[in-house]
């Protein structure tokens, strides 16, 4: 569903979510995600009421925003129902972006509980007329983490030994439709396998190198989600 083209509102975006809350389960799937890319330097009662109300039912995902601020000072990006996504820089130094919004380090313990990072910078993608070009923004990281949510309720792959078709299953196959449960499952699963792993880039949590104070927290990578949290081995 797309709120903004070539107008629209806060009110658009606000009956966009009503309709989501009220329609996510009458589709074949059902509507797993939600991806916003939009935000204000504002915290609007009745928005924030139209995204408790979907999340109780959806993952909402959310872009951290381009202005090199602190995220908490901008809504919907601001809201802990959502999972909020910040923009490291992949394409050269593994860092964060020069343009995204953070949490201070004041803001760190809440931050941990629903912000994560994605590649922001220099993302391929297409345009219009059947054409590919570079973009950055968190507007072009959210979507990683919004794919991310859709591949943790299952998806296929094909068997490099027969090249057969198979369905696997992700960490949110049984988790049932209680959407912020399905949200926290998620940043958990994101924060433990990360700290695992070690540090994915130069100001995530376990950096010692960030110029910066500003906390663009953990690197969201697809197989952490996977059931078995490393993907199919055949």
């Amino acid at each position: 569903m797309q709120v903004l083209g070539n107008g629209g509102s806060m009110d658009t975006l606000i009956a966009g979510l009503d309709w989501v809350a009220q329609n996510w389960d009458k589709v074949d799937p059902p509507i797993r995600a939600v991806s916003i890319s939009l935000g204000c330097p504002c915290n609007i009662s009745s928005l924030h009421d139209a995204v408790r109300t979907v999340a109780q039912n959806v993952v909402v995902v959310v872009a951290a925003g381009n202005e090199n601020d602190n995220l908490y000072n901008y809504s919907p990006a601001m809201y802990p129902e959502v999972i909020t996504v910040t923009a490291m820089d992949a394409s050269t130094n593994e860092e964060a972006s020069e343009f995204s919004n953070w949490a201070s380090a004041e803001d760190k313990a809440k931050a941990e509980t629903h912000v994560v990072s994605a590649p922001g910078v220099s993302v391929y993608s297409t345009v219009l007329n059947a054409n590919w070009d570079d973009y950055s923004g968190t507007s072009f990281a959210a979507p990683h983490v919004s794919g991310m949510v859709a591949r943790c309720f299952g998806y296929t792959y094909r068997c490099k030994d027969t090249g057969e078709l198979k369905l696997a299953e992700g960490l949110c196959s049984s988790l049932g439709t209680d959407g912020i449960k399905i949200k926290e499952a998620i940043i958990s699963a994101i924060t433990s396998k990360a700290m695992n792993a070690g540090s994915q880039f130069r100001c995530d949590p376990l950096s010692d190198s960030c110029p910066t104070m500003n906390y663009y927290d953990y690197l969201a990578m697809a197989p952490y989600l996977d059931a078995d949290g490393g993907g199919p081995q055949s």
